[in-house]
């Protein structure tokens, strides 16, 4: 099964939508489009809402925006404001959706009546002809080829300052490698740790699906992280609590992730100026020329002045950036500075993998992938690296990849595997509008969840941790039947059940003969009986007009065995 139609990947991030078209016979992987996941308005423009891109292209006047989202701590909850956005990226970019396949990304473990929510969104609201719905870290994962960059074929090397410790006799890795950049790398294992913009999932992939014991959720991500340095610069120095998209500026441009923590906090306290750095904020006034650079602001090198748009000097809009460069990224690697009592990035990548069986933990050690805009911090890979050494045993290879951009990893994946020839290896797993109205949701959840079921259970008669046999490769496909038969293991519940009702109706019986002392317990009982059934073949006879009849029939045969037993009393 080829790309036949065009086919619209739809990277849909809490922060960030990135989408494009894929038209059949595509070779190249295309580009992203990247555009706010969110309704924006202005104090400038109050009456004004910006979707998508046009709050970069249209708006002059960042300070004191307003956020409407879709989603809220990581669950897509206003569909109202999500459909606006979808709409806007249809018209824009003049998709017809009847004649159009979609490629549809979600949280991992997300909700089932959500997913039913995104199911009826796509066939009943925007009719594409047929889809597919997953993990953004699952393509990540999957296909990780364009990850790597073009010299695929050695591992990438160790960060800086980093010495591998290499011995005799290390364990060898199973993880696929490339020739060139065509062949496409496809390993049986990888640890994907995607530091999104609501939450930071760690997610194990195995033989290319999700294994759903393994996740790990950190609750910080980037919106956590922007609003800790709002209150930060707010407490210090300038207001800064409505100024959102500004204060996310700067954290992308100053920011980094320190090495060792405690060691660069007594650097800074020793030598501030070696950690602090001057920010220029934007005044925002009106200028004909648009400069990206000063738009919203910029880092004030040394020996120049603090100019605004129109060039004059403003020293008294310089924002001074210290301790808050290297403590705002911590917070990802040690969530208890901001009091959660939970695991940071490094420890939560070690708890995943030892929770595997041995032979698996070494790929896991040696496929490492960060993705997400938080993982774009300066040092993040560094750091990793530093904490997972001593936490990894001696015999194990660490590699951590992390993409040129890791806020569109999953998109390019996606990208990159629909223009190879693996592409029918995913095609052939879209639901078709024809199959969703026949079967419904329950198709999509069959189809899907075999991307993102358990993976590994735990023996609980010799208690070793083992894997599950997985079900057929993400290349195979099972027909619609198949997948909507009843399991044998619920036709034998049902038929246990069977034999317990009829042993139930079987005692009661005898106690009902055996009784001669409390007959007219049993007679109320036989009476609320009969009501009871009575009403219920009223209920399901309704429109035919025999619910009346049979409803007499049922209390004239319960006052004759009301007469029998009297008689025999």
């Amino acid at each position: 099964m080829d790309l036949v139609s065009p086919l619209l990947i739809f990277d849909n991030g809490a922060s960030s939508i990135k989408h494009t078209v894929v038209q059949p016979g595509t070779k190249v992987a295309p580009s992203a489009t990247i555009c706010s996941n969110a309704l924006t308005r202005s104090k400038l423009f109050p009456k004004r809402t910006f979707i998508g891109s046009q709050l970069e292209k249209e708006c002059d006047d960042f300070a004191g925006l307003t956020y409407r989202l879709p989603f809220e701590k990581g669950i897509l909850r206003d569909w109202e404001v999500q459909k606006k956005i979808w709409d806007w990226v249809v018209l824009d970019g003049k998709i017809t959706t009847t004649d159009t396949d979609l490629l549809l990304t979600e949280p991992p473990l997300n909700l089932p009546n959500v997913q039913e929510s995104y199911d009826q969104m796509v066939f009943e609201e925007f009719g594409f002809q047929s889809y597919w719905r997953g993990p953004s870290a699952l393509l990540a994962g999957w296909y990780p080829a364009p990850l790597y960059g073009k010299n695929a074929k050695q591992p990438l090397p160790p960060p800086s300052g980093v010495a591998e410790q290499k011995k005799k006799g290390k364990r060898k890795s199973k993880t696929a490698t490339a020739a060139s950049q065509q062949d496409i790398i496809v390993p049986e294992c990888a640890l994907v740790i995607d530091a999104g913009y609501s939450f930071t999932h760690i997610v194990p992939v195995v033989q290319g699906r999700v294994v759903g014991r393994g996740v790990r959720r950190i609750d910080v991500g980037g919106k956590l992280l922007t609003n800790h340095l709002k209150e930060l610069v707010s407490f210090r120095q300038w207001y800064m609590m409505d100024q959102t998209y500004v204060m996310n500026v700067v954290k992308e441009r100053c920011c980094f992730v320190a090495l060792d923590f405690p060691g660069q906090l007594r650097s800074w306290k020793a030598n501030p100026s070696s950690v602090v750095q001057q920010y220029v904020l934007p005044d925002f006034t009106p200028s004909q020329t648009k400069d990206a650079k000063t738009s919203l602001g910029y880092i004030l090198q040394s020996g120049e002045k603090p100019l605004n748009i129109q060039g004059i000097e403003k020293p008294d809009q310089v924002l001074i950036m210290g301790n808050e460069r290297f403590a705002i990224p911590e917070v990802l690697f040690n969530p208890e500075l901001i009091g959660l009592d939970q695991m940071g990035i490094s420890d939560c990548v070690a708890d995943v993998i030892e929770g595997f069986p041995e032979e698996y933990r070494g790929m896991l050690w040696d496929n490492i992938i960060c993705i997400g805009g938080s993982s774009q911090f300066p040092g993040f890979r560094d750091r990793l690296m530093t904490d997972l050494r001593p936490l990894a045993p001696s015999e194990y290879d660490i590699n951590i990849c992390l993409p040129p951009n890791p806020t569109t990893a999953s998109f390019d994946s996606a990208a990159a595997l629909l223009t190879s020839p693996r592409a029918p290896s995913l095609l052939q797993n879209f639901v078709t509008k024809e199959e969703y109205g026949e079967w419904g949701s329950n198709i999509c959840y069959r189809r899907f969840g075999r991307f993102a079921g358990l993976a590994w259970i735990r023996d609980i008669e010799d208690d070793s941790t083992s894997l599950v046999p997985l079900p057929a490769l993400p290349s195979e496909t099972t027909d619609v039947e198949e997948a909507m038969e009843v399991d044998a293991d619920e036709e034998k519940e049902l038929e246990i059940l069977d034999q317990y009702i009829d042993a139930t109706e079987k005692a009661l019986l005898k106690t009902r003969q055996g009784n001669t002392l409390d007959d007219d317990r049993i007679l109320d009982w036989e009476k609320n009986l009969s009501e009871k059934s009575s009403s219920s073949d009223e209920e399901s006879e309704i429109g035919t007009g025999k619910g009346k009849k049979r409803r007499k029939s049922t209390t004239k045969g319960s006052v004759k065995e009301k007469k029998s037993h009297k008689r025999k009393r």
